[in-house]
């Protein structure tokens, strides 16, 4: 059997300065490095520089950029082989690898792993020295004529296969990666290895045809035996034959037949069925080699049907179903991304499953996430739209080196992440075709020569027809008719709010989200500030300074100098308040707001609109920015609105020309007979309601009853066998168009098992009623709006009954 000798631990690491660069200091004497790591963590793990994402320390660590790093250790055999090869799962970015001073290799992609043909420089017996010399590539970048090419941020950036946003976006800092950021193997074969698998369903009636296209290189021909077995708790099947091999590569097809297959499903709509299956491959009696993975059986099919002449759908089907994809965009959880731990993948995941989503974007900016990530969503039911790694510039592709790294790094892609029943499409990049592509364009017209195009409409669609030929490929996002960001086909990056609408009242009024059009909303966000414990420990400080030093280098770019969040404030509340915490609590609370103005707006056009994926779910580092999880992984108040928003049956209530209009839309398979009820009143409560039987049709929308309603509040409640499933209780107006008076509230909490259950009454219409709770406390609901005098009950896990504090944006002081 294949041996892996695991080379991971702690290393010894040195650097020395790039061309001369006169900001490198001097390493007096190695360090250790640990190794999956980043050389910024190991500069901090040493005492030689500070953490980089806490008050304005990111900008010490630039020097990184301009230095050469050597890592080094040992490593022995002890096992016969008869082919040796070195594994670097990650390696950033430009590197050269050497066993006993002997060049074994070299890479320039961070994105995808590296394997070296060690054979003749590795003995059996012997101790062997590693060393592997990385830098960033930044100088080398620099050094690249960008004249022709249209880039954001920097100009290096197009020329390296790096993670983009760690040169610098609006919301992550220029903290440029390097290192040994993965795994690193040293794999022994004997007689031959299992190159790669691809698996292929056939679907018959109640069964299915599993069908495993392998490839096997063989160092001796000869004749060997090759196994397919495909199981779960409910059954297996399997297939054996006899092979003979001949020296090199070999591809041989194995089939195995499920009855009674059960089918993987996205969250909310069925069972997430797994089965294992492995490929074995033996010689005379004795193992060889084998591979294995998880693997759901799924149809996946984006259906683009005709809605008039002009308009098309843009619907994520699988099984026959056509789904609503509740999400968000996924970008890498920190800014040094080799120090993402298994523990926060799992939290963030979770997390999103708890706010109802069932799909991530991958965002082409960050990297190709860890195998566990994509387990977890294969678990959880959480589908991936997955962008290849190009954002936000023109790409070489009229250069034959680029290319060929770039083909490289998609076939290894494709090839490592296929056969994840999560993935539901692949994407070619981010913005490209719309900002560069038509940009070209609308300055040079038609024929204006537009780079990347070859990456994208040639190159990769070819890679994903040969080795991934039942995914859905689609060129870019947004895409799509006559515009790229179409409203009448393909995915729309919605960012009229927020950034695109000239009249800044106008960008600032969630409102007019009730004005899109689009089929597939891939990208649209709303900014706020993080919650002030967050803020107090990213800056370093002991109190909230907006014109501090620290806060100013975590602010985002399109808020600079308050220059979004303070239109947000005037056009939601009137007036820019003077009070840090009042515009940190208002600002929460209009983020909160527009998500949920935004997923109802884009809910309750179903099936015309048929995906919601905001901009975006988690943070790299501590900042002012588009999430509804934050760094550190606590949720923003926006979180519990997306999570009320996204809930699979759901009543929206709409102010459209003073009337209260209420929507249903069901995501169950099976209708639904309830009961919607709606009441309109003044902010002291007084006023008017109705009630209406309906059947909300499976996985469609209904509308339900409707009132004229004035200043006040509307109420929206779905029940059904006694109990509210869903409510949605809004304002009519804005506080900057309407009093909001101040109301008291009066809480009791009382301990329920290892629950606090706490009863909270406000005097008036309670505005953003929210627990202040330690971390590590969990609400079943937190910041929300409140009837007057009528009681409503929260439980909290995880926190003592004195812990414990109420408040509301209106409480009387």
């Amino acid at each position: 059997m294949s041996v892996n000798i695991d080379l991971n631990g702690i290393w010894r690491l040195q650097w020395e300065a790039l061309d001369a660069s006169t900001n490198v200091p001097e390493c007096e004497a190695p360090i250790d490095a640990a190794v999956p790591g980043d050389v910024h963590v190991d500069l901090v793990t040493a005492g030689l520089l500070p953490e980089p994402l806490v008050g304005v320390n990111v900008p010490l660590h630039e020097w990184v950029e301009n230095a050469s790093f050597t890592y080094e250790r040992g490593f022995s055999v002890d096992a016969d082989f008869d082919r040796a090869e070195l594994v670097f799962n990650g390696l950033d970015c430009l590197a050269d690898v050497f066993i006993d001073g002997v060049q074994a290799g070299s890479s320039a992609n961070t994105l995808v792993p590296h394997t070296f043909d060690v054979t003749s420089l590795v003995k059996t017996d012997a101790s062997h020295a590693l060393r592997v010399r990385v830098d960033s590539g930044v100088i080398w970048g620099k050094q690249q004529d960008a004249s022709k090419y249209l880039t954001m941020f920097c100009t290096e950036r197009a020329f390296l296969r790096k993670p983009q946003f760690t040169f610098k976006w609006d919301w992550a800092p220029r903290l440029v990666n390097c290192g040994i950021w993965r795994d690193v193997t040293l794999k022994l074969y004997k007689y031959a290895a299992l190159r790669d698998v691809l698996l292929t369903p056939t679907f018959d009636g109640s069964s299915a045809k599993l069908e495993a296209r392998v490839q096997i290189e063989a160092f001796e021909a000869g004749d060997y035996n090759l196994s397919l077995s495909v199981a779960n708790d409910q059954g297996a099947a399997d297939a054996n034959q006899a092979i003979a091999l001949k020296a090199g590569m070999n591809e041989v097809i194995l089939a195995a037949v499920v009855d009674d297959v059960q089918r993987w499903y996205p969250a909310g709509y069925g069972e997430q069925a797994l089965y294992d299956v492995e490929v074995s491959l033996s010689k005379s009696g004795t193992d060889v080699d084998s591979w294995s993975t998880s693997y759901g059986f799924r149809e996946i099919t984006i259906v683009q049907r005709p809605i008039n002449v002009d308009e098309k759908t843009f619907i994520v089907n699988v099984n026959g179903i056509d789904i609503f994809c509740k999400g968000a965009n996924w970008v890498p959880a920190d800014s040094i991304i080799a120090r993402v731990t298994d523990e926060k993948y799992e939290a963030l995941v979770d997390e999103a499953l708890q706010a109802n989503f069932n799909m991530f974007r991958i965002w082409g900016g960050g990297v190709y996430e860890s195998d566990l990530f994509y387990d977890l969503c294969d678990r959880r039911g959480i589908m991936i739209w997955h962008d290849f790694m190009f954002a936000c510039s023109e790409h070489p592709d009229d250069l034959p080196w680029y290319m060929d790294n770039v083909k490289d790094e998609v076939t290894k892609a494709v090839k490592r992440l296929r056969n994840h029943p999560s993935i539901a499409l692949w994407c070619g990049n981010n913005e490209i075709d719309e900002g560069y592509g038509g940009l070209r364009k609308s300055k040079e017209g038609p024929d204006a020569i537009y780079h990347g195009y070859k990456i994208f409409h040639e190159t990769i669609p070819a890679i994903c027809a040969d080795l991934d030929p039942c995914r859905f490929y689609w060129p870019s996002s947004p895409y799509g008719g006559p515009d790229p960001s179409s409203d009448q086909m393909g995915d729309k990056h919605a960012w009229d709010v927020s950034i695109h609408l000239p009249d800044m009242i106008e960008r600032a009024d969630i409102r007019n989200y009730q004005k899109d059009r689009g089929k597939f909303n891939s990208e649209y966000g709303m900014i706020s500030y993080a919650l002030t414990r967050s803020i107090l420990e990213y800056t370093g400080e002991d109190k909230l300074d907006f014109s501090s030093p620290a806060y100013k280098l975590h602010d985002n770019f399109f808020n600079s100098d308050h220059g979004l969040t303070d239109w947000y404030q005037k056009v939601a509340f009137g007036s820019i308040p003077s009070d840090p915490q009042t515009y940190i609590d208002q600002s929460l609370a209009y983020q909160a707001m527009g998500y949920r103005e935004a997923i109802s707006d884009f809910r309750i056009r179903k099936p015309e609109c048929a995906g919601s994926l905001f901009w975006m779910y988690s943070d790299c580092w501590g900042t002012l920015g588009w999430t509804i999880v934050d760094y550190y992984l606590r949720r923003k108040p926006s979180f519990y609105w997306v999570k009320k928003a996204y809930a699979p049956l759901a009543v929206f209530v709409r102010i459209e020309n003073n009337v209260a209009k209420t929507y249903v839309v069901n995501d169950r398979m099976q209708d639904i007979g309830i009961t919607v009820a709606l009441e309109v009143a003044n902010m002291e409560g007084q006023g008017k309601g109705v009630a209406m039987d309906l059947v909300a049709p499976a996985n469609g929308v209904i509308a339900g009853p409707e009132l004229k309603c004035g200043w006040g509040y509307a109420h929206a409640r779905i029940e059904k066998g006694g109990r509210v499933r869903s409510e949605d209780l809004i304002l009519t107006h804005f506080p900057s168009e309407m009093e909001v008076p101040e109301v008291d509230l009066d809480a009791e909490a009382k301990e329920m098992g290892d629950l606090v259950e706490v009863t909270i009454r406000s005097s008036g219409f309670g505005h953003f009623v929210y627990l202040d709770l330690p971390d590590g406390a969990v609400p079943s609901d937190n910041y929300f709006n409140m009837l007057p005098n009528r009681p409503k009950k929260i439980r909290v896990s995880g926190v003592e009954v004195e812990d414990i504090l109420v408040g509301a944006l209106n409480l009387r002081r």
